[in-house]
């Protein structure tokens, strides 16, 4: 224990010096196999931490916002670290025959909740949020688990796996909040073991979440950034409001990264050969991986929509800083020395309106559903906290939010977990939208805040779900794959004096 504990302590300091490899990917979020195709990938290692990555990314993005809402210091051992240890690749002929519970851990205990989300001003570019927390698995799942059966029996429960042809095996770490935990998890490759194209992968993690972790190795989005009323009016959002998306880069594929000083011989593919690449960023070289679909490029940023090559091991350095109009936080390169640009001052007897925020009262709701229940009242459902707030500037300019309230702000609960008639596992996927506005004087914003959830039944815990939110005005909608969707929205219009 004293030397898993000191691992993690040196994670802290460096954010896991062990890098977090990885390579420009795609994955497929759905339980279907229409998704977009991975990419070869210089390694599977690469591949197996690269949504633990990105996951701490968006966290620590979230976590920096909320506390730059509540004028608060953004605690860093508050946000979410992994280690992934003891990796080993095979054919899945391996394992077919061997215990499922010797390579995935059962939900039970403490395990993640995971709340995707995402942020947008005035219906503008999307940046994404994770917002995290440790629950009790029993508030979710029976306590029955996969132990007793094989690899073999497990994925003979859906025909997803029937080409499974590899896998990959690993130890995790997580920290959160001051709680640790160690488990087993698992990678599955679909397709022949040496297939030059990967097309897709199957996530076997009951801590964390298999939808999570796919949802998060699809992510493309650009991390919230901090403070966010502040961010919404610079250049460097105007900038990400105006860009298109492209297939630029300088990609040269004798580039290739090293590990331990190294190079490594780049790899065949039948399709566009994607790896690890050097850039150059400021007086000297960094490693890097591009979170969307694009690719780094060489000695410059590639230029879609997101215009993030994220530092290796420490996904930060994210940004470039540009001291015209440039945004300076944790995600940007050389924080916190990027001086960000200081917030205009009006100048004496020029305002028209006295400033000031009207914050209404906080708000709960909450829904229940009993579907694929036996009637004897148990059920499942879920619930927000939410708190809208009207800011008028010197100008008269009007700012709207709603804004997630409490710690939780959100949450799902199953209290039929042991009584389902159909006897499988009711698995919650989550996902937030919030839609901040602003309005000149004399005019109006609408802003809001929406909860989502769709509840899928499958054998264990590793099924998925799509769950998409999208806003018309004030109102929204949720689309959801599961068997059924929950919905709450909390909305609000300010109006400028």
């Amino acid at each position: 224990m004293m030397k898993r504990t000191e691992k993690l302590a040196l994670a802290s300091v460096v954010l896991l010096t062990i890098a977090f490899f990885s390579s420009t990917v795609s994955a497929q979020q759905t339980q279907g196999r229409g998704g977009i195709p991975l990419q070869l990938l210089a390694s599977d290692e690469k591949l197996v931490k690269l949504p633990y990555m990105k996951i701490m990314l968006y966290s620590r993005a979230a976590n920096a916002q909320r506390a730059a809402e509540r004028k608060i210091s953004h605690n860093a051992d508050d946000d979410i670290r992994f280690v992934i240890e003891n990796i080993h690749t095979g054919p899945i002929e391996e394992i077919l025959d061997q215990p499922y519970g010797q390579f995935v851990t059962s939900p039970t205990g403490n395990i993640l909740q995971v709340v995707p989300g995402t942020i947008s001003h005035n219906n503008g570019p999307k940046h994404a949020e994770y917002n995290i927390r440790w629950i009790d698995a029993a508030t979710l799942y029976s306590t029955a688990n996969s132990d007793d059966i094989t690899v073999r029996e497990a994925l003979s429960r859906h025909p997803k796996f029937a080409d499974v042809g590899k896998y990959t095996s690993y130890e995790v770490t997580v920290r959160l909040s001051g709680q640790e935990r160690s488990y087993r998890a698992l990678f599955l490759y679909h397709g022949p073991l040496q297939s030059a194209v990967v097309s897709d992968v199957e996530i076997q993690d009951n801590v964390v979440g298999s939808h999570n972790l796919a949802k998060a190795l699809a992510e493309g989005l650009p991390p919230v950034r901090s403070p966010w009323r502040s961010y919404v009016n610079s250049a460097a959002h105007r900038a990400i409001s105006t860009t298109t998306i492209s297939g630029k880069g300088n990609y040269n594929e004798n580039e290739f990264a090293t590990d331990g000083g190294q190079e490594r011989n780049p790899q065949p593919s039948s399709g566009s050969l994607t790896g690890e690449v050097k850039s150059q960023l400021g007086e000297g070289q960094r490693d890097q991986v591009h979170l969307a679909y694009g690719r780094c490029s060489v000695g410059e940023f590639v230029d879609d929509r997101t215009s993030m090559c994220c530092e290796y091991g420490t996904m930060q350095c994210c940004f470039p800083y540009d001291p015209n109009g440039g945004w300076c936080d944790d995600a940007t390169c050389g924080y916190p020395d990027c001086n960000p640009q200081p917030t205009p001052v009006p100048a004496p007897n020029t305002c028209s309106c006295t400033e000031g925020t009207e914050y209404f009262n906080a708000k709960q709701s909450g829904f229940e559903d009993f579907s694929k229940h036996f009637p004897n009242g148990t059920r499942h459902s879920g619930w927000m906290q939410t708190q809208g707030h009207c800011e008028t500037l010197c100008s008269c300019a009007i700012n709207c939010a709603v804004d997630p309230w409490g710690d939780p702000a959100q949450g799902v609960w199953d209290d039929g977990r042991k009584t389902t008639w159909d006897g499988l596992r009711h698995v919650p996927i989550t996902q937030t939208s919030r839609q901040t506005a602003s309005a000149n004087k004399g005019g109006t914003a609408n802003c809001g805040f929406a909860f989502g959830v769709g509840w899928v039944a499958c054998a264990d815990a590793t099924c998925s779900a799509n769950v998409t939110i999208s806003w018309g005005g004030v109102s929204f909608s949720i689309n959801s794959s599961g068997f059924y969707t929950g919905a709450l929205q909390d909305t609000l219009t300010c109006k400028s004096p």
